[in-house]
């Protein structure tokens, strides 16, 4: 209830993903997680018509290529899709959508910082944060987290050369 009275969707959001990623049967934690990511999606009945008007509008605009970067605050007025992986779409088409979930997609799959990283992803699909140069930033740094640790490279360095990860990919 307290996640709900704050008014905070990305708190709403963060609590689903750690509910899906911590929770031990799959299929329950996605059946717990969905009231969360509703009620971050429409937390008043304007907020979920007007999302729901502004998806729908631009769902019906999106093309293969798209209509440029930056694009759709210009067309749209000083709104944004309050999704970004839908303005995404309507900036860099479905392609660059394509583009941008197979990257998504390819980022190894464990660790801290996939879940932070996920939790901005879903937090994305109800408002616009990569719009925010600090977020934008944070997520690029997830990213590049998540490509480290998943190829067992740390940040110290050793004799000048960057080392493993301990108990990473056959060291101990």
């Amino acid at each position: 209830p307290c996640l709900v009275f704050t008014g905070s969707k990305a708190c709403l959001v963060i609590a689903a993903t750690f509910t899906l990623a911590h929770w031990t049967k799959p299929r329950w934690a996605i059946l717990a997680a969905i009231p969360l990511l509703a009620a971050a999606a429409f937390y008043s009945p304007h907020t979920a018509l007007h999302r729901l008007d502004i998806w729908s509008w631009t769902l019906s605009n999106l093309t293969l290529l798209g209509h440029g970067l930056a694009s759709y605050p210009v067309v749209f007025g000083a709104e944004h899709a309050h999704n970004d992986a839908l303005e995404v779409a309507y900036e860099a088409g479905t392609i660059g959508l394509a583009l941008l979930l197979f990257g998504f997609a390819a980022l190894p799959r464990h660790g801290v910082e996939y879940v932070a990283l996920l939790s901005l992803a879903l937090v994305s699909l109800v408002s616009f944060p990569l719009h925010n140069p600090a977020t934008a930033f944070l997520a690029a740094f997830l990213a590049g987290r998540c490509v480290a640790v998943g190829a067992g490279i740390c940040g110290h360095h050793i004799a000048g050369r960057v080392g493993l990860c301990p108990g990473a990919h056959g060291t101990r």
